[in-house]
This record gives structure tokens, sequence and C-alpha cells, in this order.
């Protein structure tokens, strides 16, 4: 039987997360969403309502972190401009799709009420309560009640939950890629939700990642700022990498320059056939392997230039300018 898990690919976006999830889902045992899916580490989505459902419980954060985690979701199904991301989920009807989410949440113990509190409107509860509770209460803003729960609780649920929205995706194929460049910092989150998934944190020449940083309407338009970015992303990975177990790690340069013995390392993680991988779009000129020379002077005058050379090296790259 096929594992029907997930890949999930991570680095600082500008990384390769993009052409490696390509790669990887060019396998005939795997299948790719075409769009950072995001719902798992950006803000008010699973990581956050994890948080506030266990550690940071009490009954007004764990109501509104059920709130702003749904209206989240909603914008997912939304099959409108109302989307999230250029995110539009479609492999289930809209129903469906709510349907899940009613499964999830009542697996959690949640349960839906009509209350009053202070994160209201302010001028709501100023007017409804002058009005006799009873009678004002069908008016009161929708609320959910939930309780503290346990670490293996949610994860349970949460690993359910994600099989069902993506069943027709993952249905029969051995991972299903995600890309979302922000999961490198959140592997051993995503670990414990999936424990049966892969990881993989694909890195590149941090002078390399800062000049591109400087062409996309994400990124500033200073150097500097990019730089700090980048220094600060790569440092807390350094942190958090000692503790984690279940990932490998590459190079864009190794995947570009080298994609057979690189994507042999991949495939042999995996446990797939690293020889069915389609590798012919990739080459080092259209990785931009050394674009940052061209910006050489400026990157010498940066503030935090001896930083990034440490935070560079730290990761396995010898800087020579």
């Amino acid at each position: 039987m096929p594992k029907e898990t997930f890949l999930f690919i991570g680095g600082t976006g500008r990384s390769g997360t993009t052409i490696l999830s390509r790669v990887a889902g060019s396998h005939k045992d795997c299948s790719r969403l075409p769009y950072e899916f995001r719902f798992h580490v950006d803000p008010h989505g699973l990581m956050d309502l994890h948080a506030d459902l266990t550690t940071n419980w009490d009954v007004f954060r764990g109501s509104a972190a059920v709130a702003n985690f749904k209206r989240f979701y909603e914008k997912l199904i939304a099959f409108s401009f109302h989307s999230y991301h250029n995110v539009t989920l479609k492999g289930a009807s809209k129903k469906t799709y709510e349907g899940y989410l009613e499964e999830f949440l009542a697996d959690l113990g949640i349960q839906k009420d009509k209350r009053l509190w202070i994160g209201n409107s302010p001028t709501l509860p100023k007017a409804l309560s002058l009005v006799n509770q009873k009678m004002a209460q069908p008016f009161y803003p929708e609320f959910f009640v939930t309780k503290p729960l346990d670490d293996q609780t949610f994860f349970k649920a949460a690993n359910s939950f994600y099989h069902k929205v993506f069943a027709s995706e993952l249905k029969g194929n051995e991972f299903l890629v995600e890309h979302t460049p922000y999961n490198f910092l959140h592997f051993q989150f995503l670990a414990n939700v999936f424990p049966e998934a892969k990881f993989i944190h694909i890195k590149r020449f941090p002078f390399d990642i800062i000049s591109s940083y400087t062409t996309m309407n994400w990124g500033s338009t200073e150097m500097e700022h990019n730089a700090q970015q980048i220094i600060a992303l790569y440092s807390q990975w350094l942190k958090k990498k000692p503790s984690l177990t279940n990932f490998i790690e590459i190079k864009l340069e190794d995947l570009a320059g080298n994609p057979q013995e690189t994507l042999k390392f991949v495939g042999d993680y995996m446990g797939i056939d690293p020889s069915a991988f389609d590798t012919s779009e990739f080459s080092d000129k259209k990785s931009n392997v050394n674009r940052w020379k061209k910006h050489a002077d400026q990157f010498k005058a940066l503030h935090c230039f001896d930083e990034l050379v440490q935070v560079s090296e730290a990761l396995g790259y010898e800087v020579t300018l």
C-alpha cells in the first residue's frame, strides 16, 4: 500500500523550494501541490491553533484562535477572489470541505456558543448590554467553547483533518509534495503532526538569496534589510537543526550542478526510485548561481557583512570576494 503522506520542502524563499518541489512532483510515486499551501505555518493557521489550544490556552484566547483559524480556512475554499495566496482547494465541494472543518473541531471537543466579551467590537457589547440578556443573546457574536488540550489529541486530529482535505491529491501516491518556504523552521511541529512524513531543507548561498530578494515585490529594495532577514532565518535554522532527526538538507547548487547524485540522496531518503525523477530542466544558469557577484561592492559595504560571512560558512559555504 502507498504511504499516502506528505513531503514537506522548506527554505528561506528563493533558495530552490519551488524547483525541488517540481522535480519531486515529477516522480511517478509523487504528486505536487501547485501552490504553497501555507495553512499549517502561516499566522492564524494550524500551528497558531495548536499553541492557543495547548500551552497558551485560556477561554478567550481559545475562542479567538478557532475563529481566526476558521476564517483562514474559509479563504482556502472560497472559490473566489477571497482566496488566500492564490490557493483554492478544488478536490471536493465547498460543502465537503466545510464538513471536514466541522469534524476537526468536533475531534478537538470544540462547541459553538454566542457570548459577549471585551474582544468584540467595543460598540456591540455596550449596545447589547442595554437589552435583556435572554432577548439579546440570539444577536451575540459567535463564540467557541474550548478547553486545554494535550499535544497528542491535537496532533492526531490535525493529521486526520489534513488527510481528509487532501484525500484526492494523496490517493494512490507515496507522497504529496508541499513547498511552503518557512516549513523548514517548523519541521519539528510538522513532524509531530505528521510522524510518517519526510522533510527536506534546500539551502542556497546566502549572498545569492539576498541578490534575488531585491528583485521580488515581497523583498526589500534595501540590500541591508534583505541581508539581515537572511541572517536571522538561517541563524534560527542553525539553532533548531541539531534537535531534528527525520530530515535531509541539500544545496541548490548541488541540485543544479549534479542533479543525478543529489536526487539519488533524495530518493534514497524518501524510499523511492531515484532514477524516476525528471532532471531535464535544471542547470547552473537557470538556478542563477553566483548572481551575487554583480553586486560584490554592495555586499562589502553592508553593516552586517561579517555576520553574513559567518552564517554562510556555518551553512557550509566558502566566501571569497
